[in-house]
């Protein structure tokens, strides 16, 4: 949904004449601006919200998420 906003405010601040339609659709030039500003400030948010929650998680988790596997200690034999 925010890459659709992302989009069609993008497409609206671009070419504000040529797209006058969706420019006037989305409240004018400056709502248009202001809109763009805040999903670009929810991506912002959402790439520090998760960056925390890896850190958070670990790097063993982090890298078994990127490579599909996780490093686990070996377990010695118990010799009794």
């Amino acid at each position: 949904m925010m890459g659709a906003g992302s989009l069609l405010t993008g497409l609206a601040i671009y070419k504000p004449v040529q797209l006058a339609w969706l420019t006037g659709l989305l409240g004018g030039y400056a709502w248009a601006r202001a809109e763009h500003f805040a999903l670009t400030i929810g991506y912002v948010l959402f790439f520090v919200i998760h960056i925390a929650q890896v850190i958070r998680a670990g790097w063993n988790n982090f890298r078994a998420m990127v490579t599909g596997y996780e490093l686990a200690p070996v377990k010695e034999p118990d010799h009794a």
